[in-house]
This record gives C-alpha cells, sequence and structure tokens, in this order.
C-alpha cells in the first residue's frame, strides 16, 4: 500500500493533478465496479447522483441496479438507478441525501477551454482513496469515435488523463459547471498518449437521460 500511495504521488505530480473538492465529486460503487459521480439534483429526502453507465454494469453491460453511493468523509449510502443510457455510458442513480453534498449545474464545452476532471482513486484491497483533479483543455467539442456496440457517438475529448476509477467523474470548467462525464480513455487522440486523452459524455446526452427521471 505504501508503494502504491507513493506511485500515485509521483503521477499526481507529473500530470499536474492536485486533490479535489470533496462536495463535488462522490464515489459509486457495486458488486463488480467502482468510478465516480456527482450530484445533479437535491429533493426533499433525497437526491439524484449521475455517473458512468459502465460503473453500475457487471463486465457484460448487464445493469445492476443497487449501487453505493458514498463521500470523502465516510458516509455511504444504498442507491438505486432509475434511469440509464447504456449506449450513451449515462446513469442515474436515486439515494437518499448526503451531508456536504452539492448541485453541479451542466453547460456545453467548448473547444480549448481549460477543464477540470473531478474523480475517484482506487486501490483494490482498501477502496476509495481521496477525490482528485486533473487539470487540462478541451480539445474537441464533438471528437467521434468508432466502437462497436456505439456506432459514431460524439464526445468531449479533454486531454488532462484520468486514473482508473474516475469513469462517471464530471469535468468542469472554470465556473465549476460540468461541461462533460469521464467515459473512457481514447487509444489515438491528435497524437496524444492514450493516458491523457479522455473521451467524456457531453452534457446534452446526460440531460437526455434524465428527462424521464420524477
Amino acid at each position: 500500500m505504501r508503494t502504491a500511495c507513493v506511485l500515485l504521488c509521483i503521477s499526481m505530480l507529473l500530470s499536474g493533478c492536485m486533490y479535489a473538492d470533496p462536495s463535488g465529486v462522490l464515489y459509486v460503487r457495486t458488486a463488480a465496479r467502482e468510478g465516480s459521480g456527482w450530484v445533479v439534483r437535491i429533493e426533499a429526502e433525497s437526491m439524484l447522483v449521475v455517473t458512468a453507465y459502465h460503473v453500475v454494469a457487471d463486465p457484460n453491460g448487464v445493469l445492476l441496479p443497487r449501487v453505493r453511493v458514498g463521500t470523502a468523509i465516510g458516509t455511504e449510502v444504498e442507491g438505486l438507478v432509475v434511469a440509464d443510457d447504456r449506449l450513451g455510458d449515462v446513469a442515474v442513480i436515486r439515494c437518499p441525501r448526503l451531508p456536504g453534498a452539492r448541485v453541479l449545474s451542466m453547460t456545453e464545452a467548448r473547444r480549448g477551454q481549460k477543464a477540470w476532471l473531478h474523480g475517484w482513486h482506487w486501490f483494490e484491497a482498501a477502496g476509495p482513496d481521496t477525490p482528485i483533479v486533473y487539470t487540462g483543455h478541451i480539445v474537441s467539442a464533438r471528437w467521434t469515435r468508432e466502437y462497436a456496440a456505439r456506432p459514431n457517438m460524439r464526445y468531449v475529448a479533454f486531454n488532462g488523463g484520468c486514473y482508473p476509477g474516475c469513469s462517471g467523474g464530471p469535468v468542469l470548467d472554470s465556473a465549476d459547471r460540468v461541461i462533460g462525464m469521464a467515459s473512457r480513455f481514447s487509444p489515438m487522440m491528435f497524437g496524444m498518449p492514450a493516458e491523457t486523452a479522455v473521451l467524456c459524455v457531453p452534457t446534452d446526452v446526460i440531460w437526455k437521460c434524465l428527462e424521464g427521471v420524477r
């Protein structure tokens, strides 16, 4: 564990990432996977959390509707997936309100703007470690990639990198608004190494998934 922590610190220094505001990013876990999420709506006794579909699915892509959602202060609750878009890689979770959590608003990404990807680092044996943030730029607001299950999918392309566990984490602009959500690494994007090229779900895809949630 100590070696992993040292390597993580070195990676953070080299990539320009830093510790994130813990109220703006949550962790999400199932029996199969772990990832990140963020609050899009707070209700009287509950809240809606957005994450990536693949975070709440098994390795075969089958939805695992019951999940755990937690914060940096150690509070964890059970949540239920109430909406999903498998092709768009979006899932919406309803769970009890968590202390200190704050709502993040959304807007469209713009090519060239500076951005910050918030997410969790996970250690396999110890679980979630800490929320951190990667700094980079939006290199494309309409990047199209061909995948077997997702032909002609449009993404927001971010060049700041991320770490396993950041899937589902929000990409924020300078006004703390969500402009995308971490989905996957890209094997090739504008000549950048794969570990820094991150494809993010655009906010219009997230809004569409939220439309049917009451």
